[in-house]
């Protein structure tokens, strides 16, 4: 869950690799990308940490999701952006068949239920399409059994896909969703 605090200690203590004129820091990214997801979580990152604290799920993980799904690229991915596909809006990439649904998530900061109706003006907001990405992650967290990865998947494949493909593991293998997830 610390690996963006890990990187960023990385980068402020990153050793130049004088042989190669590479750096070295044990990972995928590069130093531009690096710096570039820095500079983003400076920006940003107050809008993950507060859908984190409403919704209790970590931030990182909020922000790796958004990272996968856009490469941070909300902009391109919201209608009329470059990379906008038609079916899915937003950093956090929400389809658009959930408009006009409603999704309740556990607010921790009100210590309530709260729900919110979808619209694509609220997909469109970043603030509002990373805390309709973490009601929508609590929901599959509660629905399969906080199963980490399962529910990245389902935030991933979608819920339905996700049913198909644990159902169809049930049948293989003899044990129940609950066993699965």
């Amino acid at each position: 869950y610390l690996l963006l605090d890990n990187r960023i200690n990385e980068i402020e203590n990153i050793q130049y690799n004088e042989q190669n004129s590479s750096f070295n820091i044990c990972s995928n990214l590069d130093e531009y990308a690096l710096n570039k997801l820095v500079k983003y979580y400076e920006e940003y990152g107050h809008i993950y940490m507060n859908a984190s604290k409403k919704y209790g799920i970590d931030p990182y993980l909020l922000l790796s999701l958004a990272m996968t799904e856009t490469s941070l690229l909300h902009e391109n991915t919201i209608p009329g952006g470059c990379n906008y596909n038609g079916s899915a809006v937003g950093v956090m990439q929400i389809e658009r068949v959930h408009i006009g649904s409603e999704f309740t998530a556990y607010n921790y900061e009100l210590g309530e239920y709260e729900t919110v109706k979808i619209t694509e003006d609220k997909l469109i907001d970043l603030e509002t399409n990373v805390e309709i990405g973490a009601m929508m992650f609590q929901n599959n967290l509660e629905k399969y059994n906080n199963n980490v990865y399962i529910a990245i998947q389902a935030h991933n494949y979608g819920e339905q896909t996700m049913d198909l493909i644990i159902n169809a593991y049930s049948k293989e293998t003899g044990k129940t969703f609950e066993e699965i997830t």
